[in-house]
């Protein structure tokens, strides 16, 4: 009978924890593609294919982003591949699947709470109280309200399952063989969602010591060892192609080479980790340079924050020794904590909210652990009393994150709902100005309505500014800038002057000179165009629109050599464009050889090019030939392009 109760109260549990994570992220579903989806979802060329993509996500990068390469990450991408397939493209079949894939980790943390750290032992309530404060903590709205981010959900969940599986192999004496197998195929699934998965590993290790089972036998051994070639493999396949690099403006400390001012500036950061677990406003789409400035470990918060982390590993690592749970989850924390907390490694950002994932569970779990560990001890309190205020404690907690949550998640709607809301909270971060103008940009460009057009485009500019003031000395700003009253507020002298601005930071800067050159082509200042297209193809000399232009510019300042030159090696590298057709058949008019010059415009016609001047220019060539057939086929092309 007591058995039949446990299994029916653990199935209401589970209950409780999937309409949780319904009522939580519910409406998520409604969002359209947020941050950065774009680029696993609706820019993803091999997930657009669906189930015919599937071999391509695993030989290609997790996304690709102006010419930056993220590592592999193939079970995301190919979740989004297969509701390509079945829901086409489809965000809000995506955040389903999204909230879907919560409820699934929901179950798996109280699952592992319960079998594998056996909290329910310490009392009943402290694994339940500690998913649920896990599962309404606002700090994980980044991830769970984000499809780009599902890389993570699916880490998270399959890495769960691996320690669920493995504990389970290592904790029984025989006969668990198949446990094995599982917890192989789950870590290797962990893997392939997102490399950090590896810490896992370390996960299991600690709690397999604590818990006494690395038992000296060949098969554990082997099971260790061949988790271990998993890491390795998936280290050499995931970074194969990956380019990625931390910039200043992402991580100063990545060019920073005092110790002092590194620690400082990481102990910091680390307070902020354990002050947005207690009070998680406000939160922001990103964070970088300067939102934690660099700062010496000596200045008073990074010290008082360096003594008390010190103070608690000490504590954790004491109890652990001691086999009390309380230090196992401490030293959980830290171990997770470690890889995020730019000791070793600059993380991208200097702090994220999804990077808290993982730590927050073990950091949420000691804490309430050592408050009912507290109560515990006082004399003056009775068991029931104890229960009482953690359940307070707790229970205020928890309502105030629904609240936050539930909220935070309507920000997410799409890319400017949430950064116009989060903007206010920005003013020191260099890319967070940066990302928002970007997508105030994007915004103008594809407002068909005037007025929102140009409302975009300003705003745009407004926040250009503010990144271009934080750090004045990079180029891009300006550029940006350039391109925004170019291509958004039709404005060809500003963007001369801001182009001319980035030039002058960096005279080698090829979109900067190719923008420059082009402008001045279009205004018929041929030498000058001929001098910033020169530049440009020097740094990018297999960039289409380069050749072109580059090309024209010199047949109109007469280096018909460098014109050939240049045009020879645009065909050779583009033979299915017009382009370098159009071009070989300027030359040749220009040396008089009318003849080859239509032969090439003539390509350049059958490849696309609809230009009416071309059009016109054939039709009359070939009716002076008596050719009617092929004057009278122009004169139609040059009818139909008109209309």
């Amino acid at each position: 009978m007591q058995k039949a109760a446990a299994y029916t109260t653990k199935n209401w549990i589970y209950f409780l924890l999937i309409v949780l994570a319904f009522v939580l992220y519910g409406n998520t579903i409604q969002n359209d593609y947020g941050l950065d989806d774009g680029y696993v979802v609706t820019a993803n060329k091999y997930v657009q294919k669906g189930v015919d993509g599937i071999q391509e996500i695993f030989d290609n990068p997790y996304a690709v982003v102006d010419g930056i390469k993220l590592d592999s990450r193939p079970i995301a991408l190919i979740t989004y591949a297969l509701e390509y397939e079945f829901f086409g493209e489809n965000p809000h079949i995506s955040h389903f699947f999204n909230v879907l894939f919560f409820a699934i980790t929901l179950i798996l943390i109280y699952l592992v709470l319960t079998k594998v750290y056996l909290l329910d032992k310490e009392h009943f309530l402290l694994p339940l109280i500690i998913t649920l404060l896990y599962a309404v903590h606002p700090i994980h709205t980044e991830v769970f309200a984000s499809l780009k981010n599902r890389d993570e959900i699916l880490s998270l969940l399959f890495g769960l399952s691996f320690l669920y599986a493995a504990d389970t192999y290592f904790s029984k004496p025989s006969g668990k063989w198949q446990y094995a197998l599982l917890a192989l195929l789950f870590f290797a699934l962990c893997l392939m969602s997102k490399i950090v998965g590896f810490v896992f590993l370390g996960v299991f290790i600690i709690t397999a010591i604590f818990k006494r089972n690395l038992q000296v036998k060949k098969w554990n051994y082997l099971f260790l060892f061949i988790c271990v070639l998993f890491i390795l493999r998936a280290v050499s396949v995931s970074f194969k192609d990956a380019n990625r690099q931390t910039t200043f403006f992402e991580n100063p400390l990545s060019e920073n080479k005092d110790l002092l001012i590194h620690l400082g500036t990481c102990f910091n950061i680390l307070f902020y980790h354990i002050k947005v677990m207690f009070f998680p406003a406000p939160l922001r789409f990103y964070y970088g340079y300067n939102v934690f400035e660099l700062t010496s470990l000596f200045t008073p918060l990074a010290f008082i924050s360096f003594l008390l982390h010190i103070a608690l590993l000490v504590y954790g690592a004491v109890k652990y020794f001691k086999k009390q749970t309380i230090g196992l989850l401490i030293v959980l924390y830290f171990a997770i904590l470690f890889w995020y907390s730019n000791l070793v490694i600059p993380y991208t950002g200097m702090f994220s909210e999804r990077a808290m994932l993982l730590s927050s569970l073990w950091f949420i779990a000691f804490v309430v652990m050592g408050i009912y560990n507290i109560l515990k001890s006082q004399k003056k309190l009775n068991a029931k009393q104890s229960n009482v205020i953690v359940l307070l404690i707790s229970g205020v907690f928890f309502t105030a994150f629904v609240y936050m949550t539930i909220q935070r998640n309507f920000l997410w709607k799409n890319n400017i709902t949430l950064m116009e809301h989060d903007i206010v909270n920005l003013d020191n971060s260099v890319m967070g100005n940066f990302i928002y103008a970007n997508n105030l940009k994007a915004e103008s460009k594809k407002s068909e309505i005037a007025e929102d057009k140009r409302a975009y485009g300003e705003k745009a500019l407004y926040y250009y500014r503010q990144a271009r003031n934080l750090a004045p000395a990079y180029p891009e700003f300006y550029f940006k800038m350039g391109s925004t009253f170019r291509y958004n507020l039709n404005n060809a002298d500003s963007a001369k002057r801001y182009f001319g601005y980035a030039i002058s930071l960096d005279s080698l800067y090829a979109d900067a000179n190719f923008e420059l050159g082009k402008l001045y082509f279009e205004q018929q200042v041929f030498d000058r165009s001929y001098k910033y297209l020169k530049r440009a193809y020097e740094r990018q000399p297999n960039d289409s629109m380069t050749l072109f232009y580059f090309a024209q510019s010199a047949s109109n300042v007469n280096e018909l050599s460098v014109c050939y030159k240049v045009n020879q090696e645009f065909l050779k590298l583009y033979p299915n464009l017009p382009y370098p057709y159009l071009n070989l058949g300027v030359y040749y008019s220009k040396i008089l050889k009318d003849d080859s010059a239509v032969t090439y415009l003539d390509k350049a016609v059958a490849l696309g090019a609809r230009d009416p001047k071309l059009l016109q220019q054939l039709s009359v060539y070939y009716g002076n030939k008596k050719d009617n057939q092929k004057r009278d086929y122009y004169q139609q092309l040059l009818s139909d392009t008109a209309k």
